[in-house]
């Protein structure tokens, strides 16, 4: 099955940080970690596997949350949302230039958390900015998941998505993006090479890749049909002696 989203919290004030922690598990994600001032965020940063954080702009009545979103955005290259009190007209293009997937305003629900992370996660999924080379984002009924690049076998035209075939499981995941769109802006560059057209409707990760009879791919995860305008192509990728 996908792996669960693993959501990272930065909020100082212990009653938010609680609350936080019990909707980011009742809406069905994680908790990475969690830091309540700049140096464990920093820390956690560099140690934790987050998908997405949760940050607060005030910590310890300093604006250094600003500083921490900047930090995911820029150099980690991650999505993540504001959660503060309030913001003054002094602070508020910092916010804006932090890229922030979302703002949310004190007091915040479980239902608006989840919309929030949800709309940013879709964005990433969408985003070649945040796509990485381990991983990517699924929607799965009102929540999302992460599937490993290392586990996609194939992906394939589901009309104008794309449905992604797993190692993991027999469940029918959907990326939001036709399969054109999927292997050029969603696909990392550096696996590019790696997913394979078999036939128009169909691209194979060649690492998975057993057996090819005639115009048959076989896989230990499934067989797959070959059409002959792709098969040379193939061949050569796999180099295989013509």
């Amino acid at each position: 099955m996908g792996y669960i989203v693993n959501v990272l919290i930065v909020e100082d004030e212990e009653y938010w940080s609680d609350f936080l922690q019990v909707a980011v598990k009742k809406i069905g994600f994680a908790v990475a970690g969690v830091a309540n001032n700049l140096e464990s965020a920093l820390q956690l940063l560099n140690t934790a596997d987050f998908d997405i954080a949760l940050v607060d702009i005030n910590l310890n009545g300093k604006k250094t949350g600003i500083d921490i979103g900047k930090l995911i955005s820029g150099t980690y290259k991650s999505p993540f949302v504001f959660i503060t009190s309030d913001v003054c007209d002094a602070t508020m293009q910092d916010v804006v230039d932090a890229a922030p997937s979302a703002f949310l305003n004190k007091p915040v629900s479980a239902t608006s958390l989840l919309v929030a992370i949800n709309n940013a996660l879709e964005k990433a999924t969408d985003d070649s900015t945040y796509v990485t080379n381990d991983s990517f984002f699924v929607k799965q009924g009102n929540s999302f998941r992460k599937i490993h690049w290392a586990d996609v076998v194939c992906l394939a035209v589901n009309q104008n998505y794309t449905q992604v075939i797993t190692r993991l499981d027999k469940t029918t995941y959907l990326i939001r993006s036709t399969l054109n769109k999927t292997l050029t802006n969603i696909v990392p560059k550096s696996l590019q090479k790696e997913f394979v057209r078999i036939n128009r409707a169909e691209a194979i990760n060649a690492s998975f890749i057993q057996e090819v009879t005639g115009n048959t791919l076989v896989t230990a995860y499934g067989s797959f049909d070959v059409t002959d305008t792709h098969l040379q192509e193939l061949k050569k990728h796999l180099r295989m002696v013509l």
